[in-house]
């Protein structure tokens, strides 16, 4: 049974699992800067912690600095091997060898771990790398888009994680330039600066931010529809049914959500209110009154705005989220939100929520880049829960 420590730093708690022959697992906490899952861990095989043997308390230490930007080099640090294939030993090493602030391709990985051949083994052992950080696999990306993050919590980890390192490539998908919307923020707002500071990069990924992708408005509205007022579990489950009962994994066709009965919906989980939002909005697109992907690329904001609103179920609210995470707009402000207005409260130390006219006056200075200025309201809220939770100050300082 292995043993761990908790080491509390700017992106989150790590822990680091070791046994009498080194670090045999570190575990990075959620994207959202929550605190570590007990019920994970204990799922990894590390059951109790404890205090760390020197060694290992040096490379606790050194994580620290490293993810508040002081680069390290951790290629001495004790690592338990035990069962460890030669192959994946050498693509470790290869790994460690890859500069901090730069990044490289599975197959540049697998030239140099000596396999030039092996690019897919190398993005396997990549992928079940037990080190991160240690071993670098956030440094290791697809040659399309930024990939995953063996660490189990998301691309946002990993490009959190290369931009304290000195990366400053692309670190969103969406079609503006996120450095000269934050270049633009930090200018004109030095309390957005502190934050954007302290979270790091923006790292949002709309769903289908370029005009052929191809998943269509129908179905990203009807996922909101499902999800309104409901925990992210609830919601999957919810809409797993919905989705089985019209014969996918995903809400795509309209005909099939208009040829279940009410009855079938409700059934599945869908509340009253829910179920006839749903079929509104499928009886929207069947008649072509929901615009397709490709069309609201010539609308407005506000003219998407509209037509959306005229769907039962949707409001001002859920339109604007759609233009967000979906199309990737760059200057939407949800001054409604209620996470929007928590944030916006604790960055600029305010003993109550502002009224949505406060928000609206006060951005201003945002504009034409609001989408990322809300973005990182949230994540305000994020960072002042995890730097509000209990023992937070012990395990700073220890």
């Amino acid at each position: 049974m292995n043993l761990y420590t908790k080491i509390r730093t700017d992106l989150g708690t790590l822990a680091l699992g070791f046994s009498e022959k080194g670090i045999s697992r570190v575990v990075y906490p959620a994207a959202d800067f929550a605190e570590l899952d007990q019920a994970n861990l204990r799922r990894l095989g590390l059951h109790q912690e404890a205090a760390p043997p020197r060694a290992v308390g040096e490379v606790a230490r050194a994580l620290q600095a490293h993810l508040a930007g002081k680069v390290q080099s951790f290629t001495g640090a004790p690592l338990d091997v035990e069962g460890v294939s030669p192959f994946l030993l050498r693509v470790q090493r290869a790994a460690q060898a890859i500069p901090a602030g730069h990044t490289c391709s599975y197959r540049d990985l697998a030239v140099a771990a000596g396999s030039p051949n092996a690019a897919r083994g190398a993005g396997r052992a990549m992928s079940t790398n037990p080190w991160p950080i240690i071993v670098p696999c956030h440094r290791v990306l697809p040659r399309t888009g930024f990939g995953q993050y063996s660490a189990g919590s998301g691309v946002e980890t990993k490009l959190r994680l290369l931009w304290r390192e000195g990366y400053r490539g692309r670190t969103s998908n969406v079609t503006f330039d996120e450095h000269a919307a934050q270049a633009h923020l930090m200018r004109h707002d030095a309390r957005l600066a502190a934050l954007i500071e302290r979270v790091g990069p923006f790292t949002m990924q709309a769903v289908a931010p370029h005009a052929r992708s191809g998943v269509e408005p129908f179905t990203a509205l009807a996922k909101a529809i499902v999800s309104q007022q409901l925990s992210g579990k609830a919601a999957r489950t919810i809409y797993t049914r919905v989705a089985a009962l019209t014969g996918g994994d995903a809400i795509v066709s309209p005909p099939a959500v208009l040829a279940l009965a009410p009855a079938q919906l409700r059934s599945a989980g869908l509340s009253q209110a829910k179920m006839l939002a749903l079929r509104d909005l499928a009886e929207h697109a069947r008649a072509g009154t929901l615009p397709s992907r490709a069309e609201m690329e010539s609308l407005t904001d506000e003219a998407i705005v509209a037509r959306l609103s005229a769907i039962r179920g949707i409001g001002r609210w859920s339109a604007e989220m759609l233009l967000l995470f979906y199309l990737g707009r760059p200057n939407v402000l949800p001054v409604a939100d209620l996470g929007v207005r928590k944030g916006f409260a604790l960055t600029y130390r305010l003993p109550t929520l502002p009224s949505t006219q406060l928000v609206a006056q006060r951005a201003r200075p945002w504009l034409p880049y609001a989408s990322v200025a809300s973005w990182y309201m949230w994540r305000a809220v994020e960072v002042h829960r995890y730097a509000a939770a209990p023992g937070a100050l012990e395990r700073r300082s220890g």
